[in-house]
């Protein structure tokens, strides 16, 4: 076993910790789980997904995850796009329902900006009437920096995701979304357990201040050098009444 280890180039980390994963290793990490009596499930894992990423490459991280469900989750989870794919595959999806079904608590998404089929149309409230409750996700702190989970490809499991996780720390920044997308998105989320947030400077103030005031967050930043409001400020009148 070694060997292969080897020729892949992988080097199974010896006590927990970061762990960077290329494509090439990939398929060692199945192997690393399953048939040897050294894994050591990681701190965190990143991964970034390349213009060399293919399918095969998805579905080997894929089975991975699948392989963790039952056991010790993935405390903390990046997924790095710095070539966005033209349209995410149904390979894409599936990994992304894999990270979520491991037990993953911290799951970071960064990206670049690229417009998507969503984009071209209206964000609709029945998006949100075909969520499932059935999602069992762990996930507690969710940073989402890409439009590609505004695609028609992801979107379900976006919505799905937002509306059925623990999530005390949320982040939606480089979504692309428009004003009207921002206000539907936000009216139909509850997010009980939430307690920070970060939006992109676009969203609309009417419309959060509506979801503010129906949550309990301490923390509300935005990017780009906007200010962080801090908890006093939250709680005040004269903010939920500021345009």
């Amino acid at each position: 076993m070694p060997s292969f280890f080897q020729l892949l180039h992988f080097v199974p980390p010896q006590v927990p910790n970061f762990l960077d994963i290329e494509h090439t290793k990939l398929e060692a990490l199945s192997v690393w789980r399953c048939t040897t009596n050294a894994f050591i499930m990681p701190d965190s894992i990143w991964f970034s997904v390349t213009e060399a990423t293919t399918d095969r490459h998805l579905n080997a991280l894929s089975a991975f995850f699948k392989s963790l469900q039952g056991c010790d989750h993935v405390p903390r989870v990046h997924l790095h796009l710095p070539r966005a794919p033209r349209q995410p595959t149904a390979s894409f999806n599936h990994l992304l329902n894999g990270i979520q079904a491991s037990g993953c608590k911290d799951f970071h998404c960064h990206g670049v900006q690229q417009t998507y089929g969503i984009l071209q149309t209206s964000l609709k409230s029945s998006y949100f009437t075909k969520v499932t409750s059935s999602c069992d996700s762990k996930l507690e702190v969710l940073e989402i920096a890409s439009s590609v989970f505004f695609s028609p490809m992801v979107l379900h499991f976006t919505i799905t995701t937002l509306c059925n996780s623990p999530i005390t720390r949320l982040t939606l920044t480089n979504t692309l979304l428009t004003a009207a997308q921002w206000s539907t998105l936000l009216a139909h989320l509850s997010l009980w357990h939430l307690l920070s947030l970060e939006v992109d400077g676009n969203c609309p103030t009417h419309s959060l201040v509506n979801f503010l005031a129906c949550h309990n967050v301490t923390n509300l930043t935005f990017p780009q050098g906007h200010p962080t409001i801090p908890h006093a400020c939250l709680s005040s009148p004269p903010f939920l009444g500021a345009s």
